[in-house]
């Protein structure tokens, strides 16, 4: 029976996402498909104006972005926190970004370990490998919340009876 509970659970979490899911949003220089947010995840397409644009694409709280006066101070401080995980790698940041910079329309790009009931940005902008990675387009943000795990008025009954007591 609890195997029963258990998928009708994860169906009711999998069924929940928000109205505006799949809409596709063209700003700036890339088409921008949110396909998927649950309470900890959001799952994204990327298709950038140039097919074999360079380019980065992070999530990052809306509260930390809107606190930037501008955007390319936004694009310098998402630079540097990846220059600083390079460091913690033993790269330098060519070498760092030259592995996290995505090239060319990618699906299902996949972001884990956020926070429930939180507002993040998608952020994307194109980069300049040839020019140590400089950004090369302006930033786009894209706004979603992750999901709140809702209360409900589930309720169970657990009956445990002792079959053998002998040690």
């Amino acid at each position: 029976f609890a195997w029963f509970i258990m998928v009708v659970v994860a169906a009711f979490f999998v069924s929940c996402q928000p109205d505006d899911i799949n809409s596709s949003t063209f700003k700036g220089d890339f088409n921008v498909k949110i396909s998927s947010i649950t309470r900890s995840t959001v799952t994204l397409s990327v298709a950038p104006r140039e097919p074999e644009a360079t380019y980065i694409c992070h999530i990052y709280e809306k509260g930390y972005v809107d606190e930037f006066i501008k955007d390319e101070y936004v694009i310098d401080s998402v630079l540097s926190d990846l220059e600083g995980e390079g460091f913690d790698e033993g790269k330098t940041k060519e070498e760092y970004l030259a592995l996290v910079v995505e090239r060319g329309a990618k699906d299902n790009i996949r972001f884990s370990g956020l926070d429930m009931n939180t507002e993040y940005y998608a952020l994307i902008f194109g980069v300049d490998g040839a020019n140590g990675y400089a950004a090369s387009t302006e930033l786009v943000k894209v706004p979603f919340k992750t999901l709140v795990v809702e209360k409900s008025n589930l309720s169970f009954d657990v009956e445990c009876s002792v079959i053998d007591n002998s040690v």
